[in-house]
């Protein structure tokens, strides 16, 4: 089961963990495109792509945010695979998203990549990737840093899914920055400063980059809008950070 710590004051416009899902249908808050239901490993509840067809190319949740949010926002989620990598890193094709978009499909998008296989020269240091996206369109990274590059869990012959935190923030000043959490902390692993869109209203979760059996996971997803206040305390660099702790993860060790 999964706990959240709030380590900066805020309010949370959109929290899920799936645990009140029922399991094997599509998750309840969601608008789905393609094949999402939930699924449950080592008694956590997660949202999961089963498709195996290899022929969509529309896999995504969507949510409304409830109103325009033009304040400073932090997005978070957790992803894994099932399958993917050589055992050890991860394919750089396979690739999960979360999107902050207004109503005509501009916003900013923050990209993983599973891995570095087949990503060319230096693939391992731009796995996560900060987009503008332009009427659904993502077109050049703003700027790419660090991910995980691991394998899917039953690639790594894991009993359960790892699940790796990502985090996206964005102030009025249009200044976006990712973090990755690889056991010790949050750390930024890039930013980039873009002003063309201040409104949002809805968050998108995708996958791509798969036709077979690989199954994206996505778990614990957040919106958050920091009290004015809690830009004094500079908690770790951004305004507002949300730190989701699971017990089974101190068994797990990441590449740092």
């Amino acid at each position: 089961m999964a706990w959240s710590l709030a380590l900066c004051a805020g309010a949370d416009i959109l929290t899920d963990t799936f645990e009140s899902d029922t399991v094997g249908q599509p998750p309840a808050q969601w608008t789905t495109t393609d094949d999402w239901n939930v699924g449950v490993f080592g008694g956590n509840q997660l949202a999961e792509n089963a498709d195996v067809s290899g022929a969509s190319t529309a896999r995504t949740l969507d949510q409304s945010l409830g109103s325009t949010v033009t304040q400073p926002w932090t997005v978070g989620f957790e992803y894994d695979w099932q399958w993917g990598g050589d055992g050890t890193n991860g394919n750089y094709d396979q690739t999960v998203t979360m999107d902050m978009l207004d109503d005509s499909e501009n916003g900013y998008r923050v990209a993983v990549h599973q891995g570095s296989i087949n990503g060319g020269a230096g693939a391992s240091d731009r796995l996560m990737e900060i987009y503008r996206v332009d009427a659904g369109i993502a077109s050049s990274a703003l700027d790419q840093g660090l991910g995980y590059d691991e394998s899917g869990w039953k690639s790594q012959n894991s009993d359960e899914p790892a699940l790796y935190p990502v985090q996206m923030t964005w102030d009025e000043a249009g200044q976006l920055t990712v973090y990755r959490d690889v056991g010790s902390g949050w750390e930024a692993v890039a930013t980039a400063t873009d002003s063309t869109y201040n409104e949002f209203t809805h968050v998108t979760l995708g996958a791509s980059g798969w036709g077979s059996s690989e199954v994206p996971e996505f778990d614990n997803v957040t919106v958050a809008i920091p009290e004015p206040a809690s830009a004094l305390l500079g908690c770790l660099g951004f305004c507002c950070v949300r730190a989701v702790v699971r017990r089974r993860k101190a068994n797990h060790s990441r590449k740092a």
